[in-house]
């Protein structure tokens, strides 16, 4: 703001200057005497103001400025700081102050202060200066006094009324007449006039403050009003020492300390530190550049589970932490929770405001209280509903001073080019990505198989592998679902057997919830214990965001889901046809994208390759992969052609099963499952020909027909 405060004298008399608009409290107080003090303390407010903004650009403690109302010891006002005090006398006159009043009133008001302590300088605050014959009179006491007290000197008639009135305050102290005179000298000498100051002009000074301090500027005229209700209060006795802080504290602001804007800024990042540190996240680990901030107002990062969404986010947050501009990392499900975490981290934590702030306005206000046009980078992790990126794209974004870079939903139509928002595309790792991926987690990329690289393309895999690939030499797995269920079973070993029926529980209540975490209460009650948490913490399967818990990965929660039903399907507590019941279920809300478990488009994949390792149920799975068989998702092409085959030879019983479940119109099925049989047993000569029998065994048309085809492929 423009420092108010002690203004450079001015001796002349101005125009006067018009009153002051309608004032709520100046309407109460008719009378002069009541409109003459509260010009005294906004006046005041106004000085302090100056001397705190004035003093701490000298990098002088504001705790040490302190304003004294209605000292004891004289004068209106002073203001002390570590280096010098000030003491004022304020006049409210419709016209300049006279001769009269400096005589009788002024100099020995502040002559008072000045018999108690010495001040650096006294000084007159006016509303309208001094008469030309006051100025006059002033400018010639000053200047004999700064000459010091000489000959005769106190037979000028002004001087000596001056004296007269003045001496009865320093005979108190029983000096001698030559020392009163040279103190007299002392205080006249360092007497000045402040350039005239309206209440108009006072107030503003205050409002331009309280505009650049509170949350909402249209208010600054109430707060005016709170604050000089508070000194009305405190002015009642002597000697009240006011502070700019005591002030900022009355509002519901931090202090001084706490709002400059380089400590804000510091509570911010120290926030989205905080935050980094709470992921499984190491930025020498990611072979990936971080984003740029866009101007757009939202902007989303498009691909599928798996492929590295969070971590672009996790990456830009620390490219961002690095450079020290402002950026928030927030885990959300909904905008309502996005938006409820943004008003706690923005304007509570790190701002420190009291009153609450609007949604909309909390970039704006940032910006305002940090003195800044740095927009603060908002990375929103785990949105579940596209309808929430469409409506903040609709209304133009987060607000003014934010920028929105947010996950676009697992299982909505986008990509780079048909996505409503300006976006980046992720997808798996190219052959170097793999390659560098793999040698910054320390596995040798040579020395692994082709046939393994070629599934570690999807970065969730890579990482999931190469922890296990370092704790076991020579490990070898053929798909996936291996390097997922060595997964499970490394958490196992580590956190104990009942960590994984815990982790089922865990599943299973978030399928009934519909939510993608439980609350620390809800981990107590399914029997999680401490060592446990931070076991499967460690271990990279659980993930802790305050007081929620939550599955690290949306894999990672998919196939703990396919365990828990496949526990249930084991047992005989849940048929073939709940299966089919569920993951469409599942599948359905999927696809909408409405609710917070919109990840698991792995779970028909997993399901399948759980229930498909006793063959002794075949059936029952053939029962199961037939009521997908016309899914529009997948269809049999993509069932038996495309993802089927990734299961490997365990699925060929099911297969069979299925190829003797066919009825007489259902030989265009049999086309894909020969498909599906041709790919698994290709290399295996062996089970190739117990396969054949068993076809030639079964001797039904279908049976026959595709026993007819392997033979001859």
């Amino acid at each position: 703001m423009t420092s108010a405060g002690p203004a450079s004298p001015n001796l002349e008399a101005p125009a006067t200057d018009a009153c002051a608009a309608s004032h709520p409290l100046r309407s109460q107080a008719a009378s002069a005497a009541i409109y003459g003090f509260l010009f005294q303390l906004t006046g005041s407010l106004d000085a302090l103001l100056g001397a705190h903004f004035g003093q701490t650009g000298n990098k002088v403690d504001p705790d040490t400025i302190v304003a004294i109302i209605e000292p004891r010891a004289g004068s209106d006002l002073t203001i002390q700081t570590s280096e010098r005090r000030v003491a004022y006398q304020f006049k409210h006159r419709n016209t300049a102050v006279g001769s009269g009043d400096l005589i009788r009133k002024v100099f020995p008001d502040l002559y008072r202060a000045h018999s108690d302590r010495a001040c650096a300088s006294y000084v007159l605050q006016t509303t309208n200066g001094l008469s030309k014959p006051a100025a006059a009179l002033a400018r010639r006491l000053v200047e004999m006094a700064r000459n010091g007290p000489q000959p005769g000197w106190l037979d000028d008639p002004d001087m000596a009324a001056i004296a007269a009135r003045c001496r009865s305050t320093q005979s108190a102290t029983g000096a001698s007449s030559e020392a009163f005179e040279s103190d007299l000298a002392a205080f006249l000498g360092r007497f000045e006039v402040a350039a005239p100051l309206s209440l108009a002009r006072a107030e503003a000074g205050v409002l331009a403050w309280l505009r650049q301090s509170i949350a909402y500027p249209e208010k600054a005229a109430d707060k005016l009003d709170q604050l000089v209700g508070h000194l009305l209060g405190r002015a009642k006795n002597n000697d009240a020492a006011i502070s700019v802080d005591e002030l900022r504290a009355r509002l519901g602001l931090p202090s001084s300390g706490d709002a400059a804007p380089d400590t804000v800024r510091n509570r911010l990042l120290d926030a989205l530190q905080a935050s980094l540190a709470k992921r499984d996240y190491d930025p020498g680990l990611d072979v990936r550049a971080p984003l740029v901030v866009s101007d757009a107002p939202i902007t989303i990062i498009v691909g599928a589970s798996g492929q590295g969404k969070s971590w672009r986010l996790y990456r830009t947050a620390a490219a961002l932490l690095y450079d020290r501009r402002p950026a928030v990392l927030v885990r959300a499900s909904s905008r309502e929770d996005l938006e409820r975490q943004l008003q706690r981290i923005i304007a509570i934590d790190s701002l420190q405001l009291a009153e609450p702030v609007q949604k909309p306005l909390l970039g704006a206000t940032w910006q305002r209280l940090c003195e800044t046009d740095d927009r603060i980078a908002i990375l929103w992790e785990g949105c579940r509903n596209a309808a929430d990126l469409d409506a903040i794209d609709l209304e133009g974004g987060l607000g003014n001073g934010l920028a929105l870079i947010a996950e676009y939903p697992v299982g909505v139509a986008a990509d780079d080019k048909s996505a409503p928002f300006p976006s980046h595309k992720v997808g798996d790792f190219t052959p170097i990505e793999l390659f560098q991926a793999l040698e910054r987690r320390g596995v040798d990329a040579g020395l692994v198989p082709r046939t393994i690289r070629a599934m570690l393309h999807r970065p969730v895999l890579c990482g999931i592998y190469s922890r296990l690939a370092l704790e076991m030499p020579g490990w070898n797995p053929q798909n996936e679902y291996r390097v997922l269920e060595a997964f499970w079973a490394r958490a196992r070993d580590r956190a104990g057997a009942i960590s994984t029926v815990r982790m089922k529980a865990l599943a299973r209540l978030l399928v009934e919830t519909r939510r993608s975490y439980a609350s620390d209460e809800e981990m107590a009650v399914l029997g999680f214990t401490t060592a446990e948490l931070e076991e499967l913490f460690a271990a990279g399967w659980l993930s802790n965001l305050g007081t929620r818990w939550s599955f690290a990965h949306d894999r990672l929660l998919t196939w703990a889901i396919s365990e828990a039903l496949a526990v249930d399907f084991t047992q005989r507590v849940r048929s073939a046809a709940d299966l089919i019941d569920i993951v469409k279920i599942l599948n359905a809300e999927r696809a909408k994208a409405s609710d917070t478990l919109a990840g698991l488009g792995f779970l028909l994949m997993d399901m399948v390759w759980q229930i498909s390792g006793d063959a002794a149920r075949a059936d029952e799975v053939a029962v199961f992969l037939a009521g997908f068989e016309d899914e529009e998702s997948s269809g049999p092409w993509e069932l038996y052609r495309s993802l089927l085959p990734t299961i490997g030879p365990r699925i060929v019983p099911s297969l069979v099963a299925r190829i003797k479940r066919l009825g007489a119109d259902d030989g265009h099925m049999a086309i894909h499952i020969v498909a599906a049989l041709d790919q698994v047993a290709r290399d295996d000569l062996v089970g190739r020909n117990t396969l054949l029998d068993e076809l030639w065994a079964h001797a039904s048309e279908h049976s026959i027909d595709v026993a007819l085809t392997l033979a001859n492929n």
